[in-house]
């Protein structure tokens, strides 16, 4: 049975095309340990959307959380769309284009007492401004 502590912790599910959301897991772990309330789906050849949809709920339902977040890797794809469905049912937002630095920055930011929709603007900042191009050139000037 839940606790009313695990109630207020903020859950965290990722869900992507084939394994992906398991290996952001496993690199997230690493970088910063075990995670409570953060599960992982994979949408493999031969699913469908309406299965997700359903794993999708029973997985969110399972963290007896009353906030969520459903990241997802690719806007208007299956597991994006999946994630739309079960909407109707759960209480979450979704955010697309997952990586790595929106899972870091969540985890990090998620014990906090921060507005949900506060939180949601820093993840989706984060992810955007962690996208940086290298060229040999910035190499050799530094």
């Amino acid at each position: 049975m839940a606790t009313t502590e695990q109630n207020e912790t903020l859950g965290i599910l990722v869900c992507t095309h084939s394994s992906l959301a398991d290996s952001l897991k496993q690199a997230i772990e690493m970088l910063m340990g075990p995670q409570e309330n953060f599960e992982t789906l994979g949408l493999y050849e031969g699913g469908d959307v309406f299965s997700l949809c359903e794993e999708i709920k029973k997985q969110v339902g399972n963290m007896h959380t009353k906030k969520n977040l459903v990241f997802t890797d690719l806007f208007g794809a299956s597991p994006s769309n999946a994630a739309a469905m079960s909407l109707v049912d759960i209480d979450a937002v979704i955010i697309t284009g997952v990586n790595l630095p929106m899972l870091a920055e969540v985890l990090t930011l998620r014990g906090q007492q921060q507005d949900l929709n506060d939180l949601v603007i820093d993840i989706v900042n984060k992810g955007k401004d962690s996208i940086r191009t290298i060229t040999k050139e910035m190499l050799s000037k530094g």
